[in-house]
Parts: structure tokens; sequence; C-alpha cells
């Protein structure tokens, strides 16, 4: 990789060592999710068509609130990029991981990072729940707080020919004791 070293000039482009167009918007739109299929939970954002090169990345990140069912549900979430689903398996919390009817606020994060610049992605999400009502004192379900991971477990196609929708996804394993989750505000940025 080219370093870029004080004095040098700067050049425009997609090559390393040269700079490249970088935006961000955010919006607080809020959307609650209550079903049990996956739902769009962030806002939508679009990548343009033939914007991203080998090496392009972009970032999703979102937040809220939600509470948990008064019958406990597994909670999970999917990056969502172009017409698939872009984290591999989708992250799940467990339903005993919060006591039945705990508020709780939590914060997520969904990396897509073109690796061809053609149709190959590699994209993974990240996020914590923590339940507000009690001070957080992990392990313990009325009192806990739950940080989920899911990796790449491969390449994911998505075009860059045509415009590709971001989003993160979200699904209760059931409606029963209507458990909620809401966000409250989204920020999508393309950070290389």
């Amino acid at each position: 990789m080219t370093l870029i070293m004080a004095g040098d000039p700067l050049t425009a482009g997609e090559q390393p060592g040269q700079l490249n167009e970088r935006y961000s918007f955010a919006d607080t739109t809020v959307t609650t999710v209550t079903a049990a299929t996956l739902q769009n939970l962030s806002t939508a954002y679009t990548i343009p068509a033939g914007e991203p090169y080998a090496g392009a990345s972009y970032t999703l990140e979102c937040g809220g609130f939600g509470t948990w069912g008064s019958t406990q549900q597994n909670l999970k979430y999917a990056g969502y990029l172009g017409a698939a689903f872009g984290a591999g398996n989708a992250g799940q919390i467990a339903a005993a991981a919060f006591s039945a009817s705990a508020a709780f606020g939590w914060r997520a994060r969904v990396d897509l990072t073109c690796e061809d610049g053609i149709s190959l992605w590699r994209v993974s999400a990240d996020g914590k729940v923590t339940q507000t009502t009690n001070a957080a004192l992990p392990g313990t379900a009325a009192d806990n707080s739950v940080s989920w991971t899911v990796g790449p477990t491969g390449s994911l196609t998505a075009a860059v020919s045509s415009p590709l929708v971001a989003v993160l996804q979200a699904e209760w394993a059931a409606t029963t004791g209507a458990p909620t989750i809401t966000t409250t505000w989204t920020r999508f940025a393309k950070v290389a």
C-alpha cells in the first residue's frame, strides 16, 4: 500500500495512496420491528451503481430501544446488501438473555467491503443490547448486557453495476409476548 507522506501531492482516484470520495448521511427515522420475519430495522441506503471499486468500504450504524416480550423470544439480526443477506448466518440473541418484559437499549453496525469492484463483497455485523431497567450485570438475565458479532463466512455476490440497498434487518422468533425493537437513528457512510 502506498502511503501519502507530508508534502506529497494529493491525487484523486481509486488506487492505493490516492484520495477517493467519502460521504455520509444520517437520519432520525423511527422504525419498529415486531414481526417474526426479517424486516428493515435501520433506514435503507442505496449505494449508487458503478460506485464501488475493489477495496471500497461502507458502514451503516444505528441504534434505539426496545422491550423484550412478556414471553421471551430470540432476536435475530442480519446485514443485507442488494438482494441477499450479507452477514452469513444471522446473529441471534437467545430468549433467556433478558428477563420477560425487560426494557433495553441497543446499537449495531454493518460493515460492507467490495472485494473486486465487480460483484464480490465481505459483509459483517456487530452490536450490543443492554437492558436498561437495572445496572448491567452480565450473566444475570434481569441485569444483562449482550454483545453479538456475525463475520463473513465467504463472499456475497452483489453486482456493482446495479444500485445496491444496504440495511440492517431484524426479526423476533415469534410475536407471542409482544416484543419490540425500535430504531431512532441511522448513519450511513462511505469510508474508503
